[in-house]
């Protein structure tokens, strides 16, 4: 983060319209919108280490009490909503809880040292919706501010994320890691 954007966040943290927290329930309670942003490196094989974005999924299951959309922003091969999406929902089976909840995709165009500057002003905002038009509907409300002079939000199937143009595709369409 550069000077600029470290003084925006601390404006916007003075003003109440910022918080971070260190409990994974407060944030789950609070936020409709749950982001998966969290490293993704390669395993021994090469392959995407899925661990630690399975292991917020597990944490958002356990602490949910209503509806949420969970947003995968990390980079992570095709198949990894199905896996997020999976593990929700066997964490709620386990708390006897039955929860509607939605997994997207919504990959990140970010210049490294420009993210606070590129997600304010974005050139396009892409997400992957899998069912219905509920969490496509929230997530352009979510974006609109940053979406005003032009459209921007280009909504599709998760799994077509990997078939837009290579210039438009910020992360590797890695094929799923074999279940070995």
């Amino acid at each position: 983060m550069n000077r600029v954007s470290t003084e925006m966040v601390a404006k916007n943290i003075r003003e109440g319209r910022l918080r971070f927290t260190t409990s994974i329930s407060e944030g789950v309670d609070f936020g409709l919108y749950q982001f998966i942003a969290v490293g993704t490196p390669p395993d021994e094989d090469g392959s995407a280490d899925l661990s630690h974005v399975l292991c917020v999924a597990e944490s958002i299951g356990r602490n949910m009490e209503d509806y949420r959309i969970v947003i995968d922003k990390s980079t992570v091969p095709v198949g990894t909503a199905d896996l997020v999406r999976e593990t929700i929902r066997t964490v709620l089976e386990e708390r006897g809880k039955t929860l509607d909840f939605d997994v997207v995709s919504n990959p990140e165009f970010l210049k490294e040292g420009d993210a606070v500057d590129d997600f304010m002003k974005p050139e396009r905002i892409v997400v992957g919706v899998d069912r219905g038009p509920r969490a496509k509907e929230l997530l352009r409300n979510f974006y609109a501010p940053f979406n005003r002079s032009r459209e921007r939000f280009i909504a599709m199937d998760i799994r077509s994320l990997c078939g837009v143009d290579p210039s438009m595709r910020p992360t590797p369409c890695l094929p799923p890691r074999s279940a070995s």
